[in-house]
């Protein structure tokens, strides 16, 4: 008897439960149809792009041979240029052009003088006033000797100073070979070879400020007197001091590499005549260096000391003078044959990009690697292939792409002609643009020795000496980096009809703001715009509400694109929305859990009894 009543007790509340589940299916009644989409496809754009005239814009109309183009950003996202120019068909002389964002030229078609003494002027140099305008240096023959001569101009085009100049430095014997750094207080820090000895080269320095008075010793500051010459000067500012690295022979038989701090009021920070860098065997030569972010510098150099093929090398010096990597510096690359030419350029890390011609395939080819802060290599060994097409690639040039990576910029003999090329390289070492690099210019006869410089956004101006015309020119290109705006993916969305529901997607850009719109899927698995062109800004959350009136599951996608017009890839969300109910669907009776919760108690209450009695 007690067996079957057990049994009769198991039946009942196996069949409330299956009444129980069946009104479970009130959740997704017959009729509601659940309508599936596919992503819609929609185009991007992943291309460098060249904003300005194809194959560049022409600097200056004048009619003389043009050389050794310089380039600065003005601060606004244009440039200033300054070359010099044999115009008159007799002397070489300083001519300067601002070209604005859009690619207009601004101070005359033929640009405007900064010196048009008699005499050669040489190999300018520049850098910004700190207020739009710009200060240029170059060496100048308008004496008996060779003299450093300064000059300002103003955002206008308007020289600051005396007219064809203000002397540097005016010792007997000559100075030559200036290069510029701003001092960060509207003045500027020059450096240059100088053979006052009447011997030998040395290095001297002097500050001027935004009147272009001399700060320092008069005729300059002895950064390096030591024995036999010193050469190949560069400098940099690091905090509120400047380190200047050079080419030294004062050990008679070979050069080496040193370097020297000097303070904002001129005063030499590091052991007199500078810090060995490096002074391993045979020549090392022609250094480049970057701030390490934290008041100290990262030094490249080509290096001989194989005894037959140059490398590539590098070493870290810290703010108070101090080795910071292996003793004569670590290996960039020491692939076979000669690897030339470095440039350099932050990382944003505390490391830096470098750059070279290498010879390692017989013709000459662009590299690149990365070194990081430590002086551990990060790319491929011996360096990443920048540019390996036939032909010869010759003297880079590289700025930071401020996410990492780098633009690189060289000439390059493929063809016929010389042109110039350009690539982007990552953080990671991985190329981003085509293969081999872009074409900046291909235009008929040679195109040579670029220059480049930050727009001061993410892009960059490259400029080059231009032979397409009986005397070359100088061209200029704005080229930016095209990094595609990028978007989050929110999470996929479960919601109820008729409720209340947004989608959260935050876009971000180098360039930005921009506009977006959002398309969706209908019942019939059509899109249509759901939210028409909308402006964005940069890093701000975008609620975008949903339609919840219809079950079903719909595709909701955005598209969008920046202030230069550069999409990014579409993000698309999946929503599914279901009935809304209660908590207890409808058509399941309480009493039917209510039985089977008190059968359940007393199914436990029985065997507890059995077990009792036996």
């Amino acid at each position: 008897m007690k067996k079957v009543k057990y049994r009769v007790f198991i039946i009942c509340s196996i069949f409330l439960l299956i009444i129980t589940l069946s009104g479970l299916i009130t959740l997704f009644p017959k009729n509601t149809t659940l309508y599936y989409s596919k992503k819609i496809t929609l185009n991007t754009y992943k291309y460098p792009e060249t904003l300005w005239t194809n194959n560049g814009t022409l600097v200056s109309t004048g009619n003389g041979t043009q050389n050794n183009p310089q380039i600065i950003s003005d601060g606004s996202g244009g440039a200033i240029i300054v070359w010099e120019e044999q115009r008159n068909g007799i002397d070489y002389n300083i001519f300067a052009q601002k070209i604005d964002s859009a690619g207009n030229i601004l101070w005359g078609s033929g640009g405007i003088y900064i010196c048009s003494s008699s005499g050669d002027q040489h190999q300018p140099q520049i850098c910004s006033d700190g207020a739009g305008g710009a200060i240029i240096t170059w060496y100048d023959d308008r004496g008996t000797f060779s003299h450093i001569y300064a000059q300002k101009i103003n955002s206008s085009g308007a020289v600051q100073w005396a007219t064809n100049g203000i002397l540097i430095c005016s010792k007997n014997n000559g100075q030559y070979y200036p290069k510029i750094v701003s001092d960060g207080q509207n003045g500027a820090v020059i450096v240059w070879v100088d053979y006052r000895s009447g011997v030998d080269f040395d290095i001297y320095a002097q500050r001027i400020d935004a009147n272009g008075n001399s700060l320092w010793t008069s005729n300059g500051t002895v950064i390096c007197n030591a024995t036999n010459e010193q050469s190949s000067a560069e400098i940099i500012k690091s905090n509120d001091d400047f380190i200047i690295t050079w080419a030294d022979s004062r050990n008679a038989t070979n050069k080496n590499i040193y370097a020297q701090k000097i303070s904002l009021n001129g005063v030499v920070q590091w052991t007199q005549n500078g810090i060995t860098i490096c002074n391993a065997l045979d020549d090392q030569d022609f250094p480049q260096l970057t701030g390490d972010n934290a008041g100290g510098a990262i030094i490249t150099w080509e290096d001989k000391r194989s005894g037959i093929y140059y490398d590539i090398y590098a070493q870290l010096i810290n703010s108070n003078g101090q080795i910071q990597w292996a003793q004569n510096g670590v290996i960039v690359s020491n692939a076979k044959n000669n690897q030339k030419s470095p440039a350099i350029c932050s990382d944003g890390q505390g490391g830096a990009i470098i750059t070279w011609h290498d010879q390692r395939s017989t013709t000459f080819d662009i590299y690149s690697q990365r070194v990081d802060s430590n002086g551990l290599i990060k790319w491929t060994p011996n360096g990443t292939a920048i540019c390996t097409a036939s032909g010869n690639q010759f003297h880079p040039q590289i700025i930071s792409d401020r996410f990492g990576g780098a633009f690189i910029t060289w000439y390059d003999q493929r063809s016929t002609d010389v042109n110039i090329y350009a690539q982007l390289i990552d953080s990671d070492g991985q190329i981003i643009w085509s293969v081999n690099g872009i074409v900046i210019c291909n235009e008929i006869n040679n195109q040579e020795y670029p220059k480049i410089t930050s727009d001061g956004g993410y892009g960059g101006f490259i400029i080059w000496t231009d032979g397409r015309e009986l005397n070359p020119k100088t061209y200029i290109q704005h080229l930016k980096d095209n990094k595609q705006p990028r978007i989050n993916h929110p999470a996929d969305i479960i919601a109820t009809t008729n409720s209340y529901v947004i989608i959260k997607w935050i876009i971000t850009d180098d360039f930005g703001p921009g506009k977006y719109r959002v398309w969706v899927n209908d019942s019939n698995s059509v899109y249509h715009i759901h939210q028409n062109w909308t402006a964005w800004q940069n890093n701000t959350v975008l609620n975008v509400n949903i339609n919840s009136l219809n079950l079903g599951i719909f595709n909701y996608t955005i598209e969008y694109n920046d202030s230069v017009n550069l999409f990014g890839e579409p993000d698309t969300v999946m929503v599914k929305i279901i009935e809304n109910t209660t908590d207890i669907p409808p058509g399941i009776p309480s009493f039917s859990i209510i039985f089977i919760l008190t059968g359940l108690i007393s199914l436990i209450m029985i065997k507890i009894r059995h077990k009792i009695k036996k």
